[in-house]
């Protein structure tokens, strides 16, 4: 027990010092502004895909329904949110890992590598995401499948294909590309089964796992039913997300995945996760159990491939594979006395939030987020000053845009909040919806976030669409300019007397 609070604690140190939403950081990312943006909505009334647009699946957005219903107003309620899953993932990873070192404080320093190394920069993008929060359930997965081996039975408890088969219910409403290492899970146990003739018990998982499926997708299904989102939801997160990954040959998409500076430490990751498989491969595990890991990594990696893009968030549920390397560098480490053990868990603390880079970009670095949280912030108090006005914001771009909603403590109206990162020519219904909306006079305030200096100084604010002189006119005749710095401005439409 004394094992499990004391990883709990480090969680939540972690997620104070490491993720956005945290009080101490102030800064939610692109995608969590946005995801939380649309939590905030479902408190308010609002119905995902049908009201408020994005493409992503349900049960996140019912996660930032539930940090939102905590605090609509402040980032704190998904804050704890975060907290408890850094808890649940901790707990997992020490169950997992216990299973390949008897020695509990090697345990916890694995345990704080693995943490440490799926909190990085790169991949873990300030928390409240898809990836993030998948983690958890493939985590759950490998712990069940552990379990499996460790009974040294041949026959599969339907109990845990249950069990499976909601996790990839879940998934495939957070982000269905990430289901695809639950393949390995059922061609090896479903091969295992027919094999040694276990034909009773291989129907009998087959059910129990498309039990737990259903079960799983049941409540955001039933949810769109009744809320009549469910030709929305198939638009924007299965027709769009079409639109969005391309037509590449998958050549195409893993040089995409591994280009620049990230795409470079992508791929050292990748080779380190590659080393981790070998390893295991070279353990004392059952063969079936090495067969599955392989193809677990290689269908997982696959599935990141798919998107086409060099996104390192992709690449954090992906983590999982790296236990046999954290596990075979701990067991060989000499660390058997008291100065050594707490030297150990000082570094690998400090290298975690360190290479997390959240809390030194907010203590010493004057980065651009600092900038924008700033201008949000005096945003906030400027719309809170102004009783007269009806409530309509929009805030323009796909820079962190919708964090400015949950600091001016308003609901967007419009349902594309923001413009999704597609080509205007592939998908131009965003960029139009703000063009009507600012040339039709339906907001009280517009934010309008322009991709750097340079395009603010040139007056492109929509530079992908030929009406952009024409909205950068009106905004100027009819609004007011209260408030800019040096990549957006606080536009506040003139009062009629």
């Amino acid at each position: 027990m004394g094992t499990i609070l004391f990883l709990c604690a480090y969680s939540f140190l972690l997620t104070f010092l490491c993720t956005g939403s945290s009080p101490f950081i102030n800064y939610m990312g692109i995608d969590s502004s946005v995801f939380f943006t649309i939590g905030r909505g479902m408190v308010a009334g609002k119905v995902p895909y049908l009201d408020l647009f994005d493409h992503k699946g349900l049960y996140l957005y019912f996660i930032n329904y539930l940090g939102a219903l905590l605090s609509s107003d402040t980032s704190i309620g998904i804050f704890f949110v975060e907290c408890c899953f850094m808890c649940i993932n901790s707990i997992l990873f020490y169950k997992i890992v216990k299973t390949f070192i008897r020695d509990t404080f090697k345990c916890v320093v694995s345990v704080m590598l693995i943490v440490g190394i799926t909190l990085n920069y790169l991949n873990h993008e300030g928390g409240n995401n898809t990836e993030f929060y998948s983690l958890t359930f493939q985590l759950i997965a490998f712990f069940l499948v552990t379990r499996y081996y460790q009974s040294e039975q041949v026959k599969h408890s339907p109990v845990l294909m249950f069990i499976h088969g909601i996790c990839v219910g879940v998934v495939l409403f957070l982000r269905a590309n990430m289901v695809a290492m639950w393949g390995a899970v059922a061609i090896v146990i479903g091969w295992r089964l027919f094999s040694h003739k276990e034909y009773k018990n291989f129907v009998a998982n087959i059910f129990a796992g498309l039990m737990g499926l259903i079960v799983g997708l049941a409540p955001p299904i039933v949810y769109m039913i009744f809320t009549g989102s469910l030709n929305a939801m198939i638009d924007s997160y299965i027709s769009f997300n079409m639109l969005y990954i391309g037509k590449e040959s998958l050549f195409t998409r893993i040089l995409h995945t591994y280009a620049d500076y990230t795409g470079i430490m992508m791929l050292f990751l990748t080779f380190l996760m590659t080393l981790s498989v070998i390893i295991f491969c070279k353990s004392n595990n059952k063969r079936s159990m090495k067969v599955m890991f392989v193809l677990a990594y290689v269908l997982s990696l696959l599935s990141v491939f798919v998107a086409g893009r060099n996104a390192a968030h992709y690449f954090e549920p992906l983590m999982l594979y790296l236990i046999p390397l954290v596990v075979y560098s701990v067991e060989r480490a000499q660390i058997n006395c008291t100065y050594k053990k707490l030297g150990a868990i000082c570094v690998i603390f400090v290298l975690t939030v360190g290479l997390n880079g959240r809390t030194p970009t907010r203590l010493f670095i004057n980065a651009r987020s600092k900038d924008y949280v700033r201008f949000a912030e005096k945003a906030g108090k400027i719309w809170g000053a102004m009783k007269h006005q009806t409530g309509a914001v929009l805030s323009t771009g796909d820079w962190p845009t919708a964090l400015l909603y949950t600091k001016m403590n308003v609901i967007p109206s419009e349902r594309y909040f923001y413009h999704p990162m597609i080509s205007y020519d592939i998908y131009p219904y965003a960029v139009d919806a703000h063009v009507y909306s600012i040339l039709n006079d339906e907001n009280d305030v517009v934010i309008a976030n322009y991709a750097g200096q340079s395009q603010k100084d040139n007056g492109l604010l929509l530079s992908n669409t030929p009406r952009n002189n024409e909205v950068i006119s009106h905004l100027a005749k009819n609004y007011d300019l209260i408030l800019e710095d040096y990549e957006r401005q606080m536009w506040v439409r003139k009062r009629k007397d």
